[in-house]
This record gives structure tokens, sequence and C-alpha cells, in this order.
């Protein structure tokens, strides 16, 4: 479908959308040609911005898609590596396991005194 056959339905369902409501009703059912031809023209003057606006919103969709799939997928790496971390420490004697930097400690030794 191209440009001109979209804004054209566009056009047409706005006029008579606009016809049928009884508060703007009297002022174009009169001549709705007219303003289609109007509509019509503005609507040619912005589809470029539209139509790059529309591609835009789809790109940063795709692309925050794509962002929270690789998030998910770095905290589900995370999540495995936190949990043999875990299992590495329940299964040990006072022993400490690193992850990333955080220690998990099973000694006193380790904790933090009052």
């Amino acid at each position: 479908m191209d440009l001109e056959t979209i804004i054209d339905e566009e056009v047409t369902r706005t006029v008579n959308d606009l016809n049928s409501n009884p508060t703007t009703n009297p002022l174009i059912s009169i001549e709705p040609e007219p303003l289609k031809a109007f509509l019509a023209e503005k609507a040619k003057e912005r589809a470029d911005a539209i139509f790059d606006d529309a591609l835009l919103l789809e790109i940063r969709n795709r692309v925050k898609a794509q962002i929270n799939k690789a998030l998910m997928e770095d905290f589900e790496g995370f999540h495995r590596k936190q949990t043999e971390v875990l299992k590495q420490y329940l299964e040990g004697e006072n022993a400490a396991a690193v992850l990333d930097g955080t220690d998990i400690v099973g000694s006193d030794r380790y904790r933090q005194r009052d």
C-alpha cells in the first residue's frame, strides 16, 4: 500500500467520522470535498516527518527489545554463576567464595565486627 492510498483512506475516514459527529457536523457536512483536499494536502506535507517518526519509533522499540533480551540473558548468566558460588559455599566448610568481588563468607574472621 503506497503512502497516497494511506493518506486518502485516512482522510476519508476522518471526514466521515467528523460528518457523523453531531458537534462538528454543521461545520463540514456542507462541503466535505474541500475539507478532504485540505486535509490530504496537509497530510502529504507531514507525511515525511510522520514516516520518519514511525520508523524511528519502530527502530527504538526493536532496540529496546534487543537490549532487554540481552539484559535478561546477562542476568540469567549472573544468576547461574551466583547459584554455583552459593552451592560451592554451602558444600564447603567455612570457605569464602567470591562472586565478582562480593564475598560470601563462612567464617567469623571475615564478618564485620560491631
